[in-house]
This record gives structure tokens, C-alpha cells and sequence, in this order.
């Protein structure tokens, strides 16, 4: 079973709720923004939030595996480093 995906679509749009007790001009905005952010768009000390996101998901879902597909000629989505591959791993392991 897929308990996850780090796709720029997909699991991360379901996330998320419409506030629909909000504002219906800005709830949709909201939701938007607070999303979690595509994998294209981390950079820098966001590879953290990204890759904790990701580990606390492999935590509670008891993920038993975990694939790595990286979009090519993307350089912040291509972010995963082989010891980031390796905690992923460990984490998986130790559940």
C-alpha cells in the first residue's frame, strides 16, 4: 500500500481542507497556501520541513518500504541526498 507521495500533485492536495465555515474568497486561498509545497519548490534549510514532512508521514502510516523517483533536469526536486535516502531507509526499517 502507498502511504505517501512526494509528486508536485497528488497526495499533497488532500492534505488540506477548505475552511468552509472561512471567508469564501480567501478559504481556497488559504488551503492553497498552506499546502504542503511542491518538491520543486524547497530549497535550501525548506529541504528540512520537506524531508520531516515526509518522515512523520512514513511514521504514522507505518510505511514497510519507500521509493525514491526523481524528476530529471529538476536540481531542487534532485534535493535528496544519498543520507537523506539512507534516514528514509532507517526510518522504514526500525517501524
Amino acid at each position: 500500500m502507498v502511504v505517501w507521495d512526494d509528486l508536485c500533485i497528488d497526495a499533497r492536495y488532500s492534505v488540506t481542507q477548505v475552511n468552509e465555515k472561512g471567508d469564501p474568497m480567501n478559504a481556497p486561498a488559504d488551503r492553497y497556501l498552506i499546502k504542503p509545497a511542491c518538491p520543486c519548490m524547497h530549497q535550501g534549510n525548506k529541504l528540512d520541513e520537506r524531508y520531516g514532512f515526509i518522515t512523520r508521514r512514513i511514521e504514522q502510516n507505518r510505511g514497510q518500504g519507500v521509493v525514491f523517483g526523481l524528476q530529471r533536469f529538476c536540481d531542487t526536486h534532485l534535493g535528496a541526498t544519498e543520507n537523506q535516502a539512507r534516514d528514509f531507509f532507517e526510518i522504514v526499517e526500525g517501524a
